[in-house]
């Protein structure tokens, strides 16, 4: 697995050094061959619990599977551009949830998403990954 870095990653040590800021451009995480966007909030107790999870999730997937090349996001939810960027994924968002949504996407395309992020734990998040790209490896 590569992390992905461009402007607009999270630099530093740490879970969130995989973890893209919330301001990564829809266009950046469209051309991400294999991506896994979580959606956040600040206000919501669900969602902080299933961050907790997706970080873990990361660490255990850069550290496991490194040959499997995923870029990791956060995005804002309440955020209008988010929710322009989600509406022709077919994500079902009418507002936000603060549930921490995770959204499997291959080249733009939405493959797989759970509304309701907080109610995994990191295995679950892995073992999801893995059913979907456990044997797309970086060539």
């Amino acid at each position: 697995m590569t992390v992905h870095s461009d402007s607009e990653s999270a630099g530093g040590r740490g879970p969130d050094a995989n973890l893209h800021r919330r301001s990564a451009r829809p266009q950046v995480i469209r051309a991400s061959p294999l991506a896994l966007v979580y959606l956040t909030v600040e206000w919501s107790v669900p969602e902080r619990r299933a961050r907790r999870a997706f970080q873990e999730a990361i660490e255990r997937l850069s550290a496991d599977h490194p040959a499997i090349d995923i870029a990791f996001y956060s995005l804002d939810e309440e955020d209008e551009t988010v929710r322009d960027f989600l509406k022709p994924l077919g994500f079902p968002m009418k507002y936000a949830l603060g549930s921490g949504s995770l959204i499997w996407l291959e080249s733009g395309r939405m493959v797989a998403s759970e509304s309701y992020g907080c109610l995994l734990d990191a295995a679950d998040i892995v073992e999801r990954t893995l059913v979907l790209w456990g044997d797309r490896v970086r060539s």
